[in-house]
C-alpha cells in the first residue's frame, strides 16, 4: 500500500483511523476512557479495512481478549462435602468444589494428601473436580489441609486450604478371653473386679465402648492398639444365669464404626450344692479294709459326668455325678482299720462347668443333705429354711474359684477332733462369765476386763455386760449349748478378743462382720482366729461395699484355717481377715 493510505478501525463499536507507515506498518492510539467502556475478561473482535488509490478494497479482523488487572479470588468447599472421607465414602465417586473471581479460564491445582488433581475454572467463576475411586483409594489416613491454587492470565496468583480428614481403613476389634479364659461368669468372679481387654488395628487413641447386661463402659484404646476395661461387681451380679453377651465397639473420628459382639454364660446364682447319705450297716468293723466302705451322696446345679472328690483319713476318691444328681465312691485298704465311725469325718466337694466350687465335711452317721439357698442376685446370700420339724437351719452358701484353677484339697486327715481350749481345774460356771486370768487366778461377773497375758473367758450365758480382754492373746469361750453370739449388735460389749471358741457340743454360732473382725482383736493388724467344734457355725455378714470369700488357708498347732476376706479391702489388706477351722460350717449373709 502506497505510504499515507488511510485505514479503517473498529473496536468496541467505536471506529479509529490509521495511516500505513514505512514498512507498510500502521497503529492507532486507544485512548484509557475507551479502555474502561470494554467488558473484562471477554474477547472483542477488532475489524480493519482500506481502499487504495484506485479502489481496490481490503479487509481483516482479529480477536482481542480483554483481561482484567484484578487480584483473582479462590474459594474451596468442605472437601467431599463434609471434610471427612470415610470407607463407605471412599467406594463412591467424590467432588471437590469450588469459586473463583477474575480467573475464567484459568487452572486450579488441588492437593488433598497425597493426591494431586486439576481443572478448569469455567467463565461464570466455578470449577469442580471428580475423584474416581480408584484414586481415593491412595489417600493415606490422618487428617490434613488441603490446598488449591491458580494463577489468572494477568499472572496474578491465588490459594486456598481447608482441613480434611480421611480413614478409609475400618478400625478392627480383637476381644481377649475373659473370665479366667473359659467365657463363664462364676460366683467369685462376679464379685470381684473384671478386666475386659483386646486389640485393635487403626483405632489408636479412639474410645473403645464396652456393654455388659445393663453397664456400659468407655476406655481409650493404647498407642499400640491395646485397651483394656474393668469392669465392676455391680455390673456383674445382677446378671442372671445364661447366656449373656459382651459387645464392643469404637467409632473412629471420620464415622467408620466396627463391633463385635461376644456370647458368655452366668452361673452366679444356682450354685453347687452336696449332700452326703448317712452311712449305713458297715458290717464287721475288721472286715471294712477287704469289703471296702462305700461313701454316697448326692448333688445340685452340676451336670452329669462332673467329679466329686472324697477324702476319707487323706484318702481321695473321685466319684461320677449320674443323671439324678447322684454319686458314690468305695473305698478299700488297710487305712479303714483307723476308722472311728463317732468321729471320723468326710470331706467332699465339687466343681461345675463355670468354676464355682462347693465343699463340705461332716461325720460319717451324721450326714448332709442339700440345703438350697434363696434366689438372689447376691453370690453370697443365703436365707434361712425351715426343715420339717419347724426348725430353722442356716444353708450354706457356696465358693466359687476359677474354672481353670484345680481343685485343692488338704492333703492331711480330715479334722477328727477341734482344737480344744483348756480350763484351769479351778474355773466353775454358774451363770455369767468366767475369767481364767493368764497367772492361774479366776473371776466371774457380767463385767469383767483380762491382764496383760493371755486370758480365757467362758461365756456360760449371753446376759453380760462387757467383756474386755486387755492385752495378750485372749480367747472367748461359749460354755453353753445353742448359743448364738451375735457381734454386729453388741456394739463393743466385747473387745480385745483373738480366739472365739464355739465350744465342744457343736450347737453353738457366731456372726459378725468387717467391722467386728478390724475392733474385736487388739489391734487391726492382729488375727482373729475362730475354732470349735464339728457342726459349729460361722455367719459373716456381706454388705453392699463388700462381700466375704474364702482366699486361701493357714495351718495353725497343726489345724487348717480356712481365711476369709472382704471384698471391700484390697487383696494385700489383710487386716480385716478373719481365720475360720476346717470343719465349722460358714455361712455368707
Amino acid at each position: 500500500m502506497a505510504l499515507g493510505t488511510q485505514i479503517h478501525v473498529t473496536l468496541n463499536g467505536k471506529p479509529y483511523t490509521a495511516t500505513v507507515g514505512a514498512g507498510g506498518n500502521w497503529s492507532v492510539l486507544v485512548q484509557p476512557i475507551d479502555l474502561k467502556a470494554m467488558v473484562i475478561d471477554t474477547n472483542l473482535t477488532v475489524n480493519v479495512s482500506l481502499q487504495d488509490a484506485v479502489g481496490n478494497p481490503a479487509s481483516g479482523t482479529g480477536i482481542l481478549s480483554v483481561i482484567s488487572n484484578g487480584i483473582p479470588t479462590l474459594t474451596l468447599d468442605s472437601i467431599f462435602g463434609d471434610g471427612l472421607l470415610n470407607a463407605a465414602d471412599a467406594l463412591l465417586t467424590q467432588t471437590i468444589t469450588g469459586h473463583s473471581t477474575f480467573a475464567a479460564g484459568a487452572t486450579v491445582n488441588v492437593n488433598v494428601g497425597n493426591l494431586a488433581l486439576s481443572t478448569t475454572v469455567k467463565a461464570d467463576g466455578t470449577w469442580s473436580i471428580l475423584v474416581p475411586p480408584s484414586a481415593l483409594a491412595g489417600l493415606l489416613d490422618g487428617s490434613f489441609t488441603a490446598t488449591a491454587n491458580l494463577t489468572n492470565a494477568a499472572g496474578h496468583s491465588a490459594t486456598v486450604s481447608a482441613p480434611v480428614s480421611i480413614g478409609i481403613n475400618v478400625p478392627t476389634i480383637t476381644l481377649n478371653t475373659f473370665f479366667a479364659t473359659d467365657h463363664y461368669l462364676n460366683g467369685v468372679e462376679s464379685t470381684t473386679a473384671q478386666v475386659i481387654s483386646g486389640t485393635s488395628t487403626h483405632a489408636a487413641g479412639l474410645q473403645i465402648k464396652v456393654t455388659v447386661g445393663n453397664a456400659s463402659l468407655t476406655a481409650t484404646i493404647n498407642s499400640d492398639g491395646t485397651w483394656s476395661v474393668p469392669i465392676t461387681p455391680s455390673a456383674l451380679t445382677g446378671l442372671l444365669d445364661g447366656s449373656a453377651k459382651i459387645g464392643v465397639s469404637v467409632t473412629d473420628s471420620v464415622g467408620n464404626t466396627t463391633a463385635v459382639n461376644t456370647d458368655f454364660t452366668v452361673k452366679t446364682h444356682a450354685l453347687p450344692l452336696l449332700g452326703v447319705d448317712v452311712l449305713g450297716n458297715v458290717g464287721n468293723l475288721l472286715l471294712l479294709p477287704v469289703n471296702g466302705l462305700t461313701i454316697s451322696g448326692s448333688s445340685l446345679n452340676v451336670l452329669p459326668n462332673t467329679t466329686v472328690k472324697v477324702v476319707l483319713l487323706g484318702h481321695t476318691l473321685e466319684g461320677i455325678v449320674d443323671n439324678t444328681g447322684h454319686w458314690s465312691v468305695k473305698f478299700y485298704g488297710s487305712f479303714l482299720s483307723g476308722l472311728n465311725l463317732l468321729t471320723t469325718t468326710v470331706a467332699v466337694s465339687v466343681t461345675d462347668e463355670a468354676g464355682n466350687y462347693k465343699g463340705i465335711s461332716v461325720g460319717l452317721l451324721s450326714g448332709s443333705g442339700i440345703q438350697l439357698m434363696a434366689a438372689s442376685s447376691d453370690i453370697q446370700t443365703a436365707s434361712l429354711m425351715m426343715d420339717n420339724s419347724g426348725n430353722d437351719s442356716n444353708s450354706d452358701t457356696a465358693h466359687a474359684v476359677s474354672a481353670k484353677s484345680a481343685v485343692a484339697l488338704a492333703s492331711s486327715e480330715p479334722i477328727d477332733s477341734p482344737l480344744t481350749t483348756t480350763v484351769t481345774e479351778g474355773a466353775y460356771s454358774i451363770g455369767g462369765v468366767t475369767l481364767n486370768l493368764a497367772d492361774g487366778g479366776v473371776m466371774s461377773g457380767e463385767t469383767l476386763t483380762g491382764s496383760s497375758g493371755s486370758d480365757l473367758f467362758t461365756v456360760n450365758s449371753l446376759n453380760f455386760n462387757h467383756i474386755d480382754g486387755g492385752l495378750g492373746i485372749d480367747t472367748l469361750l461359749l460354755g453353753g449349748s445353742h448359743q448364738a453370739l451375735d457381734l454386729t449388735q453388741l456394739g463393743l460389749s466385747i473387745e480385745h478378743i483373738e480366739i472365739i471358741d464355739l465350744g465342744m457340743n457343736g450347737t453353738n454360732s457366731i456372726t459378725l462382720g468387717l467391722h467386728d473382725a478390724l475392733t474385736l482383736t487388739d489391734k487391726p493388724q492382729d488375727d482373729l482366729l475362730i475354732k470349735g467344734a464339728l457342726g459349729g457355725q460361722v455367719t459373716l455378714s456381706n454388705t453392699p461395699e463388700g462381700v466375704w470369700n474364702s482366699v486361701g488357708q493357714r495351718s495353725i498347732d497343726g489345724q487348717t484355717f480356712d481365711v476369709y476376706h472382704n471384698s471391700s479391702l484390697e487383696s494385700s489388706n489383710t487386716l480385716g481377715d478373719v481365720l475360720i477351722q476346717q470343719g465349722l460350717q460358714v455361712h455368707l449373709v
